[in-house]
């Protein structure tokens, strides 16, 4: 039999229209998985199930947004991998595995589209600058994690726009827009004259500037052109928004002088 159900078909089968109506433990019941909270050792939550029925256990300890993600997460093993074995996921990866094709991305982002439903989230963030202001916003509004949040803001915006997470001055995964072209990588780690870089090496957790090409990717004419980058560090890692508040100086990106072939 197969378990699996879209996120958007499950929101549909509950009638579940608003953000504040994205009732996750109401959500994992009606999908065969209860939740419930307890501290954990070692890991932000786990998920043991057999047949139809599961239990999601996740850290009491941690704040709201967070565990609601965390059990969105489990769902997502619920949804993916049933029967496949028992899952006990970290903090980090919850950050980290956004990138390689493995059943904790599978999991991070049928979360992502549980908790943030590109229909709900679109009115939310029209009209704003993809910045962490609004991502902020969208992390209250849908009360969920801010690396989830700045994703789903970036991966539903309409403009060009860009989100790379580094850990420990490498990049380790990046999410764009639907006018970034596929082929545009970042460096694989930031320059000096990034803001992500200067985060890694002060106490401040957050920064945005104005830096030129060059900090994030390789360019013929790096110092001629210019991306506005919005940086907030999450633990080890730094997420970094990049944008084009001048879109012509994307457009130098993409006229042919630099061409990384998608590897993805």
């Amino acid at each position: 039999m197969n378990h699996f159900r879209a996120a958007h078909r499950v929101l549909a089968e509950l009638g579940i229209v608003e953000p504040g109506e994205i009732d996750i433990e109401a959500i994992a019941y009606h999908l065969g998985a209860i939740v419930r909270y307890k501290d954990l050792q070692g890991c932000a939550a786990r998920i043991l199930g057999t047949n139809d029925t599961a239990i999601i256990t996740v850290d009491q300890r941690a704040p709201r947004g967070r565990q609601r993600f965390s059990a969105a997460h489990e769902v997502g093993h619920w949804m993916h991998d049933r029967n496949t074995g028992r899952f006990q996921c970290t903090a980090h990866q919850f950050v980290n595995d956004w990138g390689r094709d493995n059943p904790e991305r599978r999991a991070n982002q049928y979360a992502a589209q549980l908790l943030l439903p590109g229909t709900m989230l679109r009115p939310v963030i029209d009209g704003k600058p993809v910045a962490f202001t609004t991502v902020s916003e969208v992390a209250d509004a849908f009360e969920t994690s801010l690396t989830a949040a700045a994703i789903r803001t970036v991966e539903m915006n309409p403009r060009a726009a860009m989100i790379v997470c580094t850990e420990r001055y490498r990049r380790r995964w990046f999410v764009a827009s639907n006018d970034v072209p596929r082929w545009l990588w970042p460096r694989d780690a930031p320059a000096n004259d990034s803001v992500a870089h200067d985060l890694f090496n002060t106490r401040t957790k957050n920064g945005a500037a104005d830096v030129i090409v060059g900090a994030w990717f390789d360019h013929a004419d790096a110092d001629r052109y210019e991306l506005h980058e919005d940086a907030r560090r999450i633990g080890d890692h730094v997420l970094s928004i990049l944008s084009w508040p001048n879109e012509d100086h994307l457009v130098a990106l993409m006229d042919g002088r630099i061409y990384i072939p998608f590897r993805k």
